[in-house]
């Protein structure tokens, strides 16, 4: 097994992934009051912007776990991650309540093919240390909406726009993806037996 193949160092890529939609989330929902003020959104115009988000969801989830399966997780997880990184700013950027709306749907879209190839490669991870770890990964996602909130509270108190700040947020997660991709389990381990009173099913993040 070469050192990218080395289930420890996979365990910490697929953890900075989770982390990442995390801080995405967390920073976004942190700016949503900033939004709505700048667009002078009612409470019913901005839920079809949130609506929007889950619209995108639903859709990118009918497709993202055949793409998964026919990809593989550790081909699809990299350009998935780095497209929410990106789409996480347009939000901030947007004029009218159609744009926001395009932007969100987008937001869903991208998070949907990230959920479905990162818990899948955290399942390979898994299955290569041979224990249950799959809680940790959610823990990470967590603790990313944590940052990525206080993130958009700081912004917001230093009175920074939402386009600032998503941008600030979106960039820099964007560029470490790469790096991330190098530590993947390129080659899934090897299907072990487990015995049925022992499945278990991983639970999404979003």
């Amino acid at each position: 097994m070469t050192t990218t193949q080395h289930p420890a160092n996979a365990r910490k890529a697929v953890s900075y992934f989770f982390i990442l939609l995390g801080i995405a989330s967390g920073a976004w929902a942190a700016r949503i009051p900033a939004v709505k003020h700048t667009l002078h959104l009612s409470d019913g115009q901005l839920s079809y912007g949130l609506l929007a988000t889950a619209v995108g969801l639903i859709t990118g989830m009918r497709f993202a776990g055949h793409l998964t399966d026919r990809l593989g997780s550790a081909r699809l997880i990299t350009p998935a991650a780095i497209a929410t990184a990106l789409s996480v700013i347009p939000p901030g950027y947007a004029t009218t309540l159609p744009t926001l709306i395009a932007a969100l749907f987008l937001f869903g879209l991208t998070n949907a093919f990230l959920d479905v190839s990162m818990n899948a490669h955290g399942v390979e991870v898994e299955r290569a240390y041979g224990r249950p770890i799959m809680s940790s990964f959610h823990g990470m996602f967590s603790i990313g909406c944590l940052t990525g909130a206080a993130i958009g509270g700081l912004f917001a108190w230093l009175d920074l726009s939402a386009a600032t700040t998503l941008t600030a947020v979106g960039l820099p997660l964007a560029l470490i993806c790469p790096y991330a991709r190098r530590h993947l389990l390129t080659t899934p381990p090897p299907k072990t037996p487990t015995p049925h009173h022992d499945r278990t099913r991983a639970p999404w993040t979003s």
